[in-house]
């Protein structure tokens, strides 16, 4: 260690794994360096202290105690440094990482590449002028730069390329940062303890994404308070694990651990707090409580990035562990339980570290540790292996339909193991039940199996952004089935049958098409376990895994400390609820929109949010003022004022005075009315609860219909435009609400995103397009790798040095001469083509830096040598190991030839002292032929003088060597992701890569096909054109083969193909490794892009005044609602829901739930029968509630059944059930002689064991016909509806009615389940179970599920039933039986009456149907006298009395033409007659008479009788006598023509024009033999050359060439003349041949 003089702040230099001439001279460098910087620092006379370390960890341990005053120097300390330069001799090192983390706030750190610092100080051109650049940039340089590429990747700043951190913009350029300040944090604070902003909400999540946020976690305010505020609103914003927000805050997780907030909480007030005990206050206590929460969060959800922060979380734990610390009033139990919840995640930790080897890698976000298993954070939501092997059953507690839970955390324990239980059961007895039986035990537990299962690679979907694997397998008949292998489904793979090989997986990317051929996307969320060379068999639960997964993930995402909604009536069972928070101050509500009086004019709609005294006057007195205190609601107002029945009006009551209110409503009573009425008050007081118009109300349900119907029932009152209402999820089927989806809302809106997350947007999707064509790039050339030759220059990052040193000659290193080496290595046996000779292995060139290390260990400097050139390395390593297991050698100290002519170290050493690097001196040597005064005198010439002081050395010049230690990438760039990094450990690579523009194309030799394209002639063409095809299918050589291959020339062909595909195969590794780097990093940007638009999103939501979602769509988007915080919920058929989809669907900010529903019609449906029945999981919230006596109103009135179906069948399931008036009003159905009747048969059901349903031909094809029947009693399709108890009756009644009706006969068909809560005129009701050999009746003995099912028809009920297999196995059926017969309701056959004879028949059987009232009526002829006057043929139908207008009449027709012929008809009566097309004779107006059709009239008639007029030339018109008068004779006619011959043409031709074709007789120039020319030919020649191109034209032969065929002369030539003989132009007979040639 060496120090400079001076006084003052000093600087601490630092240089850290330098060797050779580096090391010697390091201090001359930070010498020059302190004196050039202090021109613009004014440092002159401060001190440095040096250090030189070894490794980075010693590194910051020197500097650790020389800031703690370990290294005093006079009367300065470093303690007083602000300056730390350090010159870093390794490349990509983590010293900068480690120096930041540790000393970034007391020291500007500045970090100088060894190759940098080695220029800086030579003698070469330039090395003054580097070290002013060097200087400058170090001026320039801010404190917190070295953090500013962390932060920029993390912003996305790193999908344009990385900032250079040595960036020398100038301080006026550059804008001031300003951490934020203290009252934002409080602000932040305020809102989160008033719930308006809540934990893990993407509000808060945006306020702390700013660089100011990090600028202030890297700058804490000394006060401890205000820093334990700044930690909770970090964990507050981190603290989401949901997934529509995953991304996001695993990047502001990430950005924040990247800063010093962990160490300087350490620091600064943990170890404070242990040595000052006031400090130990209120503050101190929350700040370590969320500094546990930072550093828990850190190990769930960045486990690898946990590396970094080991040892503050041990020394965390250390001082938390003290007893002296437990003590006073600061301390708590509650933080007890926290310290020791960390320390065992923190074992956890450190022991999978450990066994890291065989644990399989976790997802980023997925909770992977915890205290105890008792934990259910800690449980995966995927299943693992032991779900499926374990023998034991898990620990589960049933659910408390009575009584109340311990606490919060059992309730939230129970509610999530169960319902996880729920979908893992079915998975884990179906695979015991396959090893017992095989098949059937598969069906029998409703599991569907595929075999011959293949996986293949994982591939990216550029949608979704994951990685997907495409499985094969065998398909079935019902691969395509519409519920196996949808969109969410868990599947099970294994390769062993399910007995120790578990892998799971889910769908995620379904095709009709292509699963029909056994092909679906599946998504692993540990694709390292596939083998994809195995044989898989696949497994599906029938219980769907996507209804599943959100609601758990929601549950998991409850923290400890954190409350769960209305606890004290969920958990704590208390029954005495209070009036809602925002009416506990003003308790007065306008109820004017339900008013009696607005029934008469429904045009009159709520306004956004107005109350009765904002609206105007002209509308208020069409709307009184009733202004009423909620408190006395039944004092103050009557049923008849609003329009309710005394029930409903108990129920509105107890909806608007209690914060959660229950409505049970049986069926027909009015409970969506009740529903609507209730939203419209609330809507219509929006100013009470949401005054700010950010928290709209939210509707949710737990089926997309129920949900659909209530918000189309709320369109109709609700004003505020298109986002008034917004439906969030796309499977909306109703046509009124596709305005109010959320998509098309987006779509419609103007006003576009914000300005930061459009600034988001815009550098996410840039990443992803940057990505996407890095990765197109890097998939091209791994393409490319397989068909083309390779270049040199790609491979040499493959090829270790002492083989790629083989393709340089000595004097020879151009680029050029390596390829052109490199094609002949791969194509000439022996030497280099040419007869050049071939390049020595390692020629001249040795290590003398190893060399002097290896002789300074001891080694012979021979046996040194000799090491070197053996092992071809640069490693002492290598060199050593070679030495020691050839020591015994007695040849080892003896030189080998090819070290014979390496100078002595002798002489290299005295060169190195003058001054010289080692490879300078190593080339003079040579090149002067080992004579060192003459390889002196050599070097002063070339360089100049070097002058050696005391201290310092010359360093190495630029040179082969120079690049082993920077290259121009990393110049002035230092990596700072350590390898373990989630997510981005690739990602600096990845980015600098894009930032290089590499052509493809440089890559790779052209092929053939290129070759000739390019039109060149090349060397390597030839060479390489017949071997090509040998190289390309060569297997590499393996690598521990080649490495031990020393001299690459010495190789055959063959064995040199191999090695060259070895090369081959790492760089085609490296781009895979590339290409998978990039497609993460895509995926993330993806989902960056998607939690943009959510968060765009939520902006829009708060805009609407009512929000709909289905209870999964809310615990999907739960970060969404955690940022709405909807102030009131309502819950429609809430009964029907699982308790934990409630749960989730419910914020801290909700201060109104409304539960309206049924507990008596269907109950939720889980898929475990035992979980059901014996932990209670069938029981809803809803029906606990009941079940604890908590207030719930009950409505009483059904308007719904006509009275003898609810007096027959509703006491069964409700006692003071009454029937509104309005029904005893109810119409008698038409063609049948009772309304209700239970047709008893006693045909067998059909059981499918594949899919596990029922069916009942029987059934289905009577309930058909049934409905064809009641349609020609003249009701509507939508008045008659078909239910069935099984979906496989559905579905085969369905493709019946298509037969029977048509595919448009618009009957509804569908299965009870999906009808709860809707109604239709008439039902016919198809139970399916009969006479089965288990005497089981499946849902049929579920009163829930009956009570929907015989409730749904207003005025008419046929229920087909073997009523007496029913009764034998269910004593409900057997009640409802005797009840039946004693209104004489059950029948063997449907009593059926014709309303036009009133005659009665009786149908047993479909066939009935066809044959005793095919047309709906009876058998006896119809004989109605229709409009046409004849009598109606068809059978008695009931349709289309009186006036039969869609009877169709086949009688012939009566009717004649128009005309004044009078034809008759010859079509049916029912046909239109058209126009008569009988042939007759008419008179035309020309007076000429013609046969034309009856029904044409004499303008459309034609004339075709010829033309008599006579034309101006004398001859006839040529026309007819309808047409008009031809322009143009026709006729033939001969002239005489401008040539003087004379020519048949047509008459209206002028003859001066046409061509003359009478042929003239020449007489050739030289062989005097005559040709035949038309006449009209030689005219044309004039203008034309007649040598060579002189054609003859005789009739009806070709032109040939005018040559004379008796001699074969030519015609032509200058001195000739053509003779030309004519009787009739004897003009033409003499003429020059010029004239004729033109």
């Amino acid at each position: 260690m060496a120090a400079g003089g001076g006084t003052g702040q000093p600087w601490v230099a630092l240089a850290v794994n330098i060797h050779g001439d580096l090391s010697k001279n390091s201090t001359k460098f930070f010498s020059k360096f302190r004196v050039a910087a202090a021109k613009e620092h004014n440092l002159r006379k401060f001190p440095i202290i040096t250090l030189h370390a070894k490794s980075a960890d010693e590194a910051v341990e020197m500097v650790d105690n020389a800031l703690k005053g370990g290294y005093v120097l006079k009367a300065a300390n470093a303690a007083q440094a602000k300056f730390l330069i350090v010159i870093d001799g390794v490349r990509k090192s983590q010293l900068r990482l480690k120096l930041e983390k540790d000393f970034g706030k007391q020291l500007k750190i500045f970090i100088i590449p060894a190759g940098v610092a080695s220029r800086c100080i030579s003698c070469r051109d330039g090395a003054n002028k580097e070290m002013e650049q060097l200087v400058d940039r170090f001026c320039a340089l801010n404190m917190v730069s070295a953090n500013a590429k962390v932060r920029s990747v993390r912003d996305g700043n790193g999908a344009a390329g990385k900032t250079n951190i040595y960036s020398s913009v100038p301080k006026k350029q550059q804008r001031t940062l300003y951490p934020l300040g203290i009252k934002a944090i409080n602000e932040l604070c305020a809102k989160l303890d008033s719930k308006e902003i809540a934990k893990g909400s993407s509000d808060l999540l945006r306020r702390l994404l700013s660089n100011s946020f990090s600028r202030r976690l890297n700058d804490p305010w000394p006060d401890i308070e205000r820093h334990s505020k700044l930690l909770r609103v970090t964990v507050a914003a981190a603290s989401s694990t949901q997934t529509d927000m995953g991304q996001m805050t695993h990047d502001f997780l990430l950005r924040v651990l990247d800063t010093t907030v962990v160490r300087d909480t350490v620091q600064k007030y943990i170890q404070q707090m242990m040595l000052d005990e006031k400090k130990r206050n209120r503050a101190g206590a929350e700040l370590v409580k969320s500094f546990i929460k930072l550093l828990q969060l850190a190990f769930e959800q960045l486990p690898t990035k946990a590396n970094e922060l080991v040892m503050y979380t041990k020394s965390t734990i250390s001082m938390l562990r003290d007893e002296s610390i437990r003590t006073g009033a600061w301390w708590s139990d509650g933080l007890t339980a926290k310290a020791d919840r960390l320390e065992a995640q923190f074992n956890a930790y450190i022991q999978q570290k450990q066994q890291a080897t065989s644990t399989p890698p976790k997802k980023p976000l997925e909770k992977t540790f915890g205290p105890s298993p008792e934990n259910f954070r800690s449980l995966s939501i995927v299943p693992v292996k032991e779900d499926i092997v374990a023998a034991e059953d898990p620990y589960l507690r049933p659910n408390k339909t009575e009584g109340r839970y311990d606490d919060s955390e059992h309730y939230l324990d129970v509610q999530f193991r169960l319902l996880r239980e729920d979908f893992v059961r079915p998975l884990r007895d179906g695979i015991r039940l396959y090893h017992c039986d095989g098949g059937p035990g598969l069906r029998q537990a409703n599991l569907f199996l595929y075999t011959n299962v293949r996986i293949e690679a994982p591939h990216l979907n550029k949608i979704s952004g994951e990685m997907l694997c495409t499985a094969h397998f065998e398909s079935s008949e019902h691969a395509s089935c519409p519920k196996q292998l949808i969109m969410g489904s868990l599947v099970c793979l294994s390769c062993d049958d399910f007995h120790e090989n578990v892998i799971f997986a889910v769908v995620a990317d379904r095709n009709d098409d292509k699963l029909a051929t056994g092909e679906v996307g599946l998504f692993f969320k540990t694709p390292a376990q596939i083998v994809h060379l195995a044989v898989y068999r696949m497994v599906e639960s029938s219980a769907y895994f996507e209804a599943y997964q959100h609601v758990l993930r929601s549950l998991q995402a409850i923290e400890e400390d954190e409350p769960v909604p209305f606890a004290t009536y969920l958990i704590e069972a208390n029954t005495n609820p209070e009036l809602p928070y925002y009416l506990r101050r003003d308790s007065w509500v306008d109820f004017s929109s339900i008013l009696a009086e607005k029934k008469a004019t429904p045009t009159q709609e709520i306004t956004n949010g107005s109350s009765a005294s904002s609206v105007p006057p002209t509308l208020a007195i069409k709307r009184p003022h009733k202004m009423v205190d909620v408190r006395y609601m039944q004092e103050r107002m009557t049923c008849a004022e609003l329009g309710l029945d005394e029930s409903q009006f108990k129920a509105l009551q107890l909806a608007v005075t209690s914060e959660l209110a229950v409505i049970q409503g049986p069926p027909g009573t009015g409970k969506t009315y009740v529903g609507h009425q209730i939203a419209r008050v609330l809507l219509a007081n929006e100013h009470l609860w949401n005054p700010d118009k950010k928290h709209p109300m939210l509707v949710v349900s737990f089926k997309n219909h129920a949900l659909d119907q209530f918000l189309e029932g709320i369109a109709d009152f609700v004003k505020g435009g298109t986002n008034a209402i917004i439906r969030v999820g796309g499977r909306c089927q109703n046509e009124r609400l596709q305005p109010f989806l959320l998509h098309n809302v987006r779509m419609s809106d103007s006003s576009g995103l914000p300005k930061d997350l459009r600034a988001a947007l815009y550098k996410a999707k840039k990443e992803q397009e940057k990505l996407c064509k890095g990765m197109e790039k890097d998939e091209n050339i791994i393409a490319q790798l397989a068909t083309k030759l390779v270049k040199l220059d790609p491979l040499l990052n493959c090829i270790i040095p002492w083989h790629s040193d083989q393709f340089t000659s000595q004097d020879q290193s151009a680029k050029a001469h390596r390829a052109r080496i490199f094609i002949d290595w791969l194509t000439l046996v022996g030497s280099v083509a040419g007869g050049a000779p071939q390049p020595a292995p390692f020629g001249h060139k040795m290590n003398a830096p190893l060399i002097r290390e290896l002789m300074d260990d001891g080694m012979p400097e021979f046996a040194a040598k000799n090491a070197t050139y053996r092992t071809g390395s640069r490693s002492k390593y290598n060199a050593s190991r070679w030495f020691y297991e050839h020591a015994k050698d007695s040849d080892v100290n003896v030189p080998i030839r090819e070290v014979e002519g390496w100078p002595p170290m002798q002489a290299v050493n005295q060169l190195v002292d003058e001054g010289y690097a080692d490879d300078v001196a190593v080339d003079a040597l040579v090149a002067q032929g080992m004579d060192v005064r003459r390889a002196l005198d050599h070097l002063h010439r070339q360089f100049g003088r070097q002058h050696s002081q005391e201290g310092e050395q010359p360093v190495e010049q630029d040179g082969p060597n120079a690049e082993l230690e920077v290259d121009d990438a990393e110049l002035y760039d230092a990596k700072v992701y350590d390898g373990e990094r989630d997510d981005y450990f690739e990602e600096d690579d990845i980015i600098e890569q894009l930032k290089k523009e590499v052509n493809v194309d440089d890559m790779f030799e052209p092929t053939e096909a290129e070759w000739t394209e390019i039109g060149e002639q090349d060397d390597r063409r030839e060479q390489t054109k017949h071997y090509l095809p040998h190289i390309l299918t060569a297997l590499p050589m393996k690598d521990k083969e080649a490495d031990e291959v020393l001299d690459i020339w010495t190789l055959p062909l063959h064995r040199r193909w191999s090695l060259y595909q070895s090369w081959v195969a790492k760089l085609r590794s490296q781009y895979r490794r590339s290409l998978h780097g990039k497609e993460k990093l895509y995926g993330a940007a993806t989902k960056r892009v998607k939690e943009i638009h959510k968060m765009a999103n939520i902006d829009l939501l708060r805009s609407a005044r009512v929000i709909g979602m289905t209870t999964t769509g809310a615990a999907k988007h739960k970060a969404t609602l955690r940022t709405i915080q909807p102030r009131i919920v309502i819950m429609e058929e809430a009964a029907e829901v699982l308790e934990a989809h409630l749960v989730t669907s419910l914020t801290e900010g909700c201060q109104h739930a409304i539960l309206i529903g049924d507990h008596k019609q269907l109950r939720p449906n889980p898929a475990v029968y035992e979980l059901a029945k014996k932990f209670g999981l069938e029981i809803s919230l809803f029906e606990r509630l009941v079940n604890n006596n908590f207030p719930y109103a009950t409505l009483t009135n059904q308007h719904r059944m006509r009275p003898e179906i609810a007096n027959s069948l509703m006491p069964h399931f409700y006692e003071e059930l009454e029937n509104d008036e309005s029904v005893s009003k109810y119409p008698h159905v038409c063609g049948v002689v009772k309304d209700m009747v239970f047709i008893n048969h006693s045909v067998p059901e059909r059981t499918d064991a594949e899919i596990k349903s029922h069916s009942n031909l029987f059934e289905a094809e009577f309930a058909v016909h049934l409905a064809r029947y009641l349609l020609q009693q003249n009701y509507q399709p939508q008045q008659v509806t078909v239910l069935c108890a099984y979906k496989e009756q559905m579905l085969l009644t369905r493709k019946l009615a298509v037969n029977a009706m048509g595919a448009s006969h618009g009957v509804r068909i569908e299965v009870v389940d999906n009808y709860q809560g809707e109604e239709s005129d008439i039902i016919i009701l198809s139970l399916v179970r009969s006479n089965n050999p288990d005497g089981k009746i499946g849902f049929l003995n579920v009163p829930n599920r009956v009570c929907v099912a015989l409730s749904r028809a207003k005025i008419g009920l046929f229920c087909l039933a073997n009523l007496d297999f029913l009764a034998k196995h269910s004593d409900l059926w057997q009640k409802i039986r005797r009840s039946l017969d004693q209104v004489g309701a059950v029948q063997r056959s449907l009593p059926v009456k014709c309303v036009m004879h009133g005659f009665e028949q009786t149908i047993a059987t479909a066939k009935d149907f066809d044959i005793k009232c095919p047309e709906g009526g009876c058998q006896k002829r119809c004989s109605a006298l229709l409009e046409c006057g004849h009598i109606c043929s068809k059978p008695c139908h009931a349709y289309d009395p009186p006036q039969h207008e869609s009877v169709v009449c086949t009688e012939p027709c009566a009717r004649t033409c128009p005309s004044s012929f009078k034809h008759p008809c010859k079509k049916r009566c029912d046909q239109d007659c058209g126009d008569c097309k009988i042939m007759v004779i008419k008179e035309l107006h020309c007076g000429h008479k013609t046969e034309a059709a009856c029904y044409l009239e004499l303008d459309e008639i034609a004339c075709k009788v010829p033309c008599k007029n006579v034309l101006p030339c004398g001859h006839k018109c040529a026309a007819r006598c309808s047409q008009p008068c031809t322009t143009s004779c026709e006729a033939i006619v001969r002239r005489i023509l401008s040539c003087g011959h004379q020519m048949d043409v047509r008459c209206f031709e002028d003859p001066m024009f046409v061509t003359c074709t009478t042929l003239v007789s020449i007489k050739r120039p030289n062989c005097k033999h005559r040709i035949d020319v038309p006449c009209g030919k030689i005219a044309g020649e004039k203008s034309s050359k007649l040598r060579g191109s002189m054609m003859t034209e005789s009739s009806g032969q070709a032109m040939q060439w005018a040559e004379c065929p008796e001699c074969n002369e030519d015609i032509g030539g200058e001195s000739h003349r053509l003779v030309a003989s004519s009787h009739e132009a004897p003009e033409m007979v003499h003429g020059d041949p010029n004239e004729l040639k033109g």
